[in-house]
């Protein structure tokens, strides 16, 4: 079974020590690895693969099976297949999406529930008045239609001789409108965040703002949707326009959290008469090779590695790896000292 979503993969990968690795001692392995994420989450397989699916589906070779079991990717698994080490960490299993689908149906049933209005449209054919059992003379027919002339409304002419035209058009336009409203309704009801969502609170995250709440955030966006429509916000009702203009949300509401101040908070715990979790707390910096603390410290040493890239654009230059294993060792918590050590570690020695 295929289905239309997103793997994630996380944005540190490419300057980790361990994705680095993988890259520079196994490309293909790497590749079948990355294969395999998008594979297990297209079959919504909760990162499990058979061995028919390695071999046949992903068309893997013994060599590199064996290197992503050696260095700790796969999982051999008691039916002769593998397992996605920390699959479910990073992924979204069969469960949670199968919630998502459900839940997504069930507001779409709720929705239209809630809207469903049976409009009875008289027939121009079928008279207005019931039939009257006083018998039709001469003189009742006079009378009848100077009654007729004398409190009918002014505009009842006009109205009858556009009657076949004008009136019927506007109810064929009303009809219209309905239905593409009630169409737009429906995909609102049915969206739900997407991984790509998910991907981009995890960014926020590690960059230091607060985690949103996705689900308590689409709630009020699927509501402001409802109210306004697509075309207030500029944005097509498509389920892809909508969760693109869903992430601007996500970025703003990051942005809101992170503006509270901690007086705010303890208002919000005097108020509610229980301490409450603080979950704004900033996480601690990531060094990177390309950070100002690891640019400072690699300045008294920078002139000691060759800058030039050796395997073309893609590659990585003596400085690049020798900043990155500065970087690694301040992740680590070592000191500056120890961080130079590990850079300088690096240094090719010339060749005699």
């Amino acid at each position: 079974m295929s289905t239309r979503g997103y793997a994630r993969l996380s944005n540190e990968l490419w300057r980790s020590t361990k994705g680095r690795k993988l890259t520079k001692k196994n490309p293909s392995a790497g590749w079948l690895w990355v294969m395999s994420i998008s594979f297990a989450s297209d079959r919504m397989s909760d990162g499990h693969l058979s061995e028919d699916d390695v071999l046949y589906s992903l068309d893997a070779d013994q060599q590199d099976i064996d290197f992503l079991v050696a260095e700790g990717y796969w999982i051999p698994a008691p039916d002769g297949g593998w397992d996605i080490a920390n699959y479910a960490k990073w992924q979204n299993t069969k469960d949670e999406i199968t919630e998502k689908r459900v839940q997504a149906a069930e507001r779409q049933r709720r929705h239209r529930a809630k809207n469903a209005v049976v409009t009875d449209i008289p027939d121009a054919t079928e008279p207005t008045t019931a039939p009257s059992d006083t018998p039709v003379t001469d003189m009742s027919r006079v009378t009848d239609a100077s009654q007729n002339e004398r409190h009918a409304p002014a505009f009842n002419q006009n109205q009858n001789q556009n009657q076949n035209t004008s009136s019927h058009e506007e109810v064929g336009d009303a009809r219209d409108t309905t239905l593409s409203r009630e169409g737009e309704s429906d995909t609102i009801d049915a969206w739900a965040p997407s991984p790509a969502c998910d991907g981009l609170v995890d960014e926020l995250v590690a960059e230091g703002q607060p985690r949103v709440d996705l689900k308590a955030l689409a709630r009020e966006y699927r509501a402001k949707l409802h109210a306004r429509g697509c075309a207030h916000y500029g944005i097509n009702p498509t389920p892809a326009s909508i969760d693109a203009y869903f992430r601007t949300w996500i970025t703003t509401e990051a942005k809101k959290l992170a503006q509270q101040t901690p007086t705010a908070s303890a208002a919000a715990r005097t108020v509610t008469g229980r301490a409450q979790p603080d979950h704004y707390k900033p996480q601690a910096h990531v060094h990177t090779a390309y950070c100002e603390h690891v640019r400072n410290l690699m300045a008294s040493i920078e002139h000691m590695f060759d800058r030039a890239v050796q395997d073309g654009q893609w590659g990585t230059s003596d400085y690049d790896w020798a900043a990155q294993a500065a970087a690694d060792s301040l992740n680590q918590e070592n000191t500056p000292e120890q961080a130079l050590d590990a850079a300088l570690a690096t240094r090719k020695e010339p060749a005699r």
